[in-house]
């Protein structure tokens, strides 16, 4: 249930990109084609930028906040952040899980080219309601980081989208949903720590904080620094004695104690020497296929035949913290133990093997036997994915054994 097999961008995304990503991109091709530079404004290059990351990145967000909802089904976010925004792939991942009748958006871009790009892709769904804004806010968070034409909304009216170019101040009321999709991953330890505390404080009671990162060993270390910060040994230091008991941890981890897959662990050598998997690679993510957008369709038409779209494959690790120690808004599975997936389940002739990521903080082989596994749990073993919640009974310590 916590998988998708095959996203798609929204209709709306797609038309917003041939209305105002393919110009800029079919300018720059006509001036390389004249012998001219290719123009380096920042809408150009935003554009570009979007072509080649902003399908990847929607397809990892939406895989990350469909779990949310089905570990969390009775949970709506109101009210959203989106860190680090880019062109709004986030935002456009938030209205597909939850729907953009209850959302208030508000998107966080330093790059003026990319808060007028999103700003103008939002506007194709969103109508008025999105509006590039450019308030200041310090670190003290003393500017107001209000954009003209913001606010919420009420039943049945258009959700507002902002952009700003830096955090809204804390004065101004928290988010249900705060995302930071591939934003925190390039910087250093002290800035981590510090932009994770500032999204924390902006999370509301019984809201979510939601990370993504590439999946490599320094994104790995990044959602591994995150989870510490806010649910291991970090948040003491970081926000007092009662900061561990103020974050939930919701996915991918079935557990909060140290990670068995950590870099440099006794399991890393086995995950970096797996089939397929370099030793470069995270050892600890998951994959969601996506269609591609029509910008890359065009910027990389000469591979294509025809009107072709090649489905791409997008890794990444990612991190779901929940603020507050009770579940205010329940949880699928309620208390009951489970695991995860960590390597793509291995099927043979009648019986299929499978690495889980277990509650107690081990990862353990499980082999489901056609003759002698439940039926439901074969079949189900067959059809698992990498990165799936694994609820069936583990195997006892004397099958381990034998």
């Amino acid at each position: 249930a916590e998988s998708i097999r095959l996203a798609h961008l929204p209709r709306d995304l797609e038309h917003a990109l041939n209305t105002h990503a393919l110009p800029l991109l079919r300018e720059a091709t006509r001036a390389s084609a004249a012998g001219q530079p290719r123009p380096a404004t920042s809408e150009h290059v935003a554009a570009e930028v979007a072509s080649q990351r902003l399908d990847r990145e929607y397809a990892a967000t939406l895989r990350m906040l469909h779990e949310a909802r089905v570990r969390l089904p009775h949970f709506a976010p109101r009210r959203v952040l989106d860190f680090g925004a880019g062109p709004g792939a986030a935002s456009w991942a938030a209205r597909a899980v939850w729907g953009a009748a209850v959302l208030d958006i508000v998107a966080v871009e330093p790059n003026e080219g990319m808060r007028t790009l999103g700003a103008r892709l939002g506007g194709a769904s969103l109508g008025s309601g999105s509006v590039a804004g450019s308030a200041m806010l310090d670190d003290a968070g003393g500017e107001d980081g209000r954009a003209a034409g913001g606010g919420g909304n009420s039943a049945g009216e258009r959700p507002a989208l902002r952009w700003l170019d830096r955090l809204p101040s804390t004065d101004e009321p928290h988010c249900d949903l705060v995302v930071a999709a591939f934003s925190l991953d390039t910087l250093p330890a002290p800035a981590l720590r510090k932009a994770v505390r500032a999204l924390w404080e902006r999370v509301a009671e019984g809201g979510l904080l939601a990370v993504a990162h590439p999946a490599t060993p320094a994104g790995f270390s990044t959602s591994l620094l995150v989870r510490d910060l806010l649910c291991g040994e970090g948040a003491d230091a970081l926000f007092g004695t009662e900061g561990r008991s103020r974050a939930k941890l919701i996915a991918p981890c079935p557990h909060a104690l140290a990670c068995p897959l950590a870099l440099g662990g006794p399991l890393q050598q086995w995950h970096g020497g797996r089939r397929g998997i370099t030793r470069s690679s995270s050892p600890c993510f998951v994959e969601q296929r996506v269609v591609e957008s029509v910008s890359r369709a065009y910027v990389s038409r000469a591979k294509r035949r025809g009107r072709q779209r090649v489905v791409l494959n997008e890794r990444f690790s990612y991190m779901i913290v929940q603020r507050g120690r009770d579940d205010a808004h329940g949880d699928a599975h309620g208390s009951a133990e489970w695991s995860r997936i960590i390597r793509h389940p291995r099927p043979r002739s009648g019986h299929v093997m499978l690495d889980l990521c277990t509650s107690s903080g081990d990862v353990l082989p499980q082999v489901l036997s056609k003759g002698k596994s439940h039926r439901l749990a074969y079949r189900q073993g067959r059809k698992a994915r990498l990165g799936e919640a694994w609820h069936w009974p583990l195997p006892v310590q004397d099958d381990l054994d034998d």
